[in-house]
């Protein structure tokens, strides 16, 4: 089973992918990692890491970063992987080319509980407005070019969207079995 999470900033990916990766032996690939790593050895100087991700997102670079990440999860025969951290069309499509049955998991939250996540996480010196905006951009084209096959609310608390969580992936895996 392969999963595509998506969702805004502080929507509750991460939280999403730990579960995963704990109660089911899921693989992580978080997209967003492999962007840090690349900017430890790509950045200009004194470019922020924000600053390095808007200046790769419609590059080639871009490209070869998502590749990396797919060739990463592709060496690892883990029968559940899960692809967070996606901040482009180019990864959804090369992830959806690499692996048959992707299902794409759409996280949803409200700004105003967006909000107090990102600021309770301190993520970056970013601020909330500007990263939200920016990612508004890379999202709003994820959004309206691909069929969402899945919805998780996170506006209610941890437990209540981890069981959300529970239910989908064990009603998936038992799909899964049956066919």
């Amino acid at each position: 089973m392969v999963l595509i999470i998506i969702g805004d900033n502080a929507a509750g990916k991460t939280t999403l992918s730990d579960y995963l990766e704990k109660e089911y032996g899921f693989l992580i690939v978080d997209m967003g990692n492999f962007v840090r790593m690349n900017y430890e050895l790509y950045k200009k100087k004194d470019e922020l890491l924000s600053e390095y991700a808007q200046r790769i997102v419609d590059t080639d670079e871009i490209v070869k970063i998502n590749k990396e990440a797919v060739s990463y999860a592709r060496k690892h025969c883990i029968p559940f992987i899960a692809f967070c951290g996606i901040r482009t069309l180019s990864a959804i499509r090369l992830i959806t080319n690499e692996y048959s049955n992707v299902k794409i998991v759409k996280i949803e939250c409200s700004l105003q509980n967006r909000r107090k996540r990102y600021f309770k996480q301190k993520k970056d010196n970013v601020s909330f407005d500007k990263r939200n905006a920016q990612e508004f951009i890379w999202m709003k084209q994820i959004y309206s070019n691909i069929q969402i096959d899945y919805i998780i609310n996170n506006d209610s608390d941890k437990t209540i969207f981890l069981q959300k969580a529970k239910e989908l992936i064990d009603s998936l895996i038992n799909k899964e079995r049956s066919s």
